[in-house]
């Protein structure tokens, strides 16, 4: 035998057995009424039966409102939690690219900044060089001028005074006796074109 076939032999089997059960309850319940008319309890009967239906009608709503309430609450459970889940995904996100961002723009402030400060120092110290540099080429320039104008304007002077000094030490050589090559060119010109004198016969 197949499966399928099997299992509608089995499906048939239930069917067949509850329907006996079914009609075995329902002879019973006809006995028990009967029984009960016979003996005149009938409407008692009845009414008891009909409490324990609302009874049972009852306890079924009840049931079916709880499970459409713990239906309904687990639901919106679940709902409350992927929306505070997907909030929180959002959030963490959020939280996530602004703390990026964040890091980032310090981090490149932070760059330029030093940057900056870097740019400014070595400019700073170019300057005070260039500066210092130019001070001194001015402040030698200028002591250069000045020496070369006090030596123009006192040219005459340290002439006469080194005409001096030459006068005095040929002077000094010629009474010592020493130094006899110091001599003025003028005087030893002089002194080559002199006539030699004649002599006495």
């Amino acid at each position: 035998m197949s499966l399928v076939v099997r299992r509608k032999v089995a499906l048939l089997a239930v069917v067949a057995f509850l329907a006996v059960v079914a009609f075995l309850a329902v002879v019973a319940f006809l006995a028990v009424v009967a029984r009960l008319v016979a003996a005149g309890r009938f409407v008692v009967f009845v009414v008891r039966f009909l409490g324990v239906v609302v009874r049972l009608v009852v306890v079924v709503v009840v049931v079916v409102v709880v499970v459409v309430v713990v239906v309904v609450v687990v639901r919106l459970v679940v709902v409350v939690v992927v929306v505070v889940v997907v909030v929180g995904l959002v959030v963490v996100v959020v939280v996530v690219v602004v703390v990026v961002v964040v890091v980032v723009v310090v981090v490149v402030v932070g760059l330029v900044v030093v940057v900056v400060v870097v740019v400014v120092v070595v400019v700073v110290v170019v300057v005070v060089v260039v500066v210092v540099v130019v001070v001194r080429l001015v402040v030698v320039v200028v002591v250069v001028v000045v020496v070369v104008v006090v030596v123009v304007r006192l040219e005459g002077f340290v002439m006469i005074l080194g005409i001096i000094g030459l006068m005095v030490f040929r002077g000094f050589a010629v009474r010592t006796g020493g130094f006899t090559l110091l001599r003025l060119p003028n005087q030893s010109s002089s002194r080559s074109h002199e006539k030699p004198a004649r002599k006495a016969y």
